[in-house]
């Protein structure tokens, strides 16, 4: 986590563990919100925070098309008295796993959270000082499972920092790809030296090649909550490939950084990997795309992860892309 900062209208600004989104808090003398701003495909997302001056009893429209941040009307504050400027040493921006919502704690309470599914119909953000939904924000959940989250998500950070997950699967998926896979002949590390970090190894027996990561599926894949009823059921994998034991070195470097960039793909993309899903897989060869697979060549039990089970997909090359219009 980098260390929070204040600086002009910007109380607090601070990039996400995975790189790719900005969380940033700021104050234009008249209100305070907090921002998630990403690439095209994530875009901003903002939640009002609180008012620093009192304000209307209905919501300017005026102000909201214009882009300018609307204050909350009185009539949708809890506390329409409170006005004090939040400091950036009371808080502290705390990312969810999968990289794509975050919660604003002051002084340890969550005040502001955006989560995966702000932009969606509507909703951009829970609010604590929010008493009623309108077009800025909703109440925070009076519920146990949005508080549970954040705390799994505080616990899921404190043990990247300490090492602990890598530490404890990479060993354990290297011996069970052994046990099925044959002599692991190589490990590649695949991070490029940024988080979260992760391998690749290479495992050979008589009658092929086996490529499979390795600690992938530490990291829950973003957006599988929008698709599944029951996420943790899905939204976590490791990926493997079948190769012929004659491939030369060539194909298996082509093979190797393809799978790195496959990856790395659903926390730069914001897409999930499932069953009979494809992606692209060697540009330029007989095989342009790629299915992934449980049943492809070896299916074996991995380890959980957090009590998450996890899947191992194969990725299998296909000659042709299908065809956009089949279901």
């Amino acid at each position: 986590m980098s260390e929070l900062t204040e600086v002009d209208g910007t109380i607090v600004f601070e990039r996400s563990p995975y790189g790719n989104i900005d969380a940033i808090v700021d104050s234009d003398g008249r209100t305070v919100y907090f921002y998630l701003n990403g690439d095209e495909a994530f875009g901003t997302r903002a939640c009002w925070v609180q008012n620093l001056e009192a304000g209307p009893l209905v919501l300017n429209h005026q102000e909201l098309q214009a882009g300018r941040p609307p204050m909350l009307s009185r009539l949708h504050t809890v506390d329409a008295l409170k006005h004090e400027k939040p400091i950036a040493e009371d808080l502290q921006v705390v990312w969810f796993a999968e990289g794509n919502g975050a919660a604003l704690m002051e002084k340890g309470e969550a005040v502001a959270v955006i989560p995966p599914w702000s932009g969606l119909d509507g909703f951009h953000g829970y609010a604590k000082n929010c008493a009623a939904e309108n077009e800025i924000c909703w109440p925070m959940p009076n519920t146990e499972a949005l508080t549970e989250r954040i705390s799994a998500s505080q616990t899921f950070w404190q043990d990247w920092e300490n090492g602990a997950l890598f530490q404890q699967i990479q060993p354990a998926l290297l011996n069970l790809y052994e046990k099925h896979f044959g002599v692991n002949q190589k490990y590649f590390s695949i991070d490029g030296g940024h988080f979260p970090t992760r391998g690749l190894g290479l495992f050979e027996r008589d009658d092929r090649l086996v490529l499979a990561t390795v600690g992938m599926s530490l990291c829950p894949m973003p957006n599988v909550e929008l698709h599944h009823e029951f996420p943790r059921m899905h939204r976590r994998i490791e990926l493997a490939v079948a190769l012929e034991r004659t491939a030369n070195e060539e194909l298996l470097e082509q093979v190797a950084k393809r799978m790195s960039g496959i990856a790395s793909m659903p926390w730069r993309r914001w897409i999930w990997f499932g069953e009979r899903h494809t992606c692209d897989w060697l540009a330029g060869s007989e095989t342009p795309i790629a299915e992934l697979r449980r049943d492809a060549a070896i299916d074996i039990q991995l380890p959980e992860v957090q009590g998450d089970p996890v899947h191992l997909l194969w990725l299998v090359p296909k000659t042709e892309k299908p065809d956009p219009k089949a279901n």
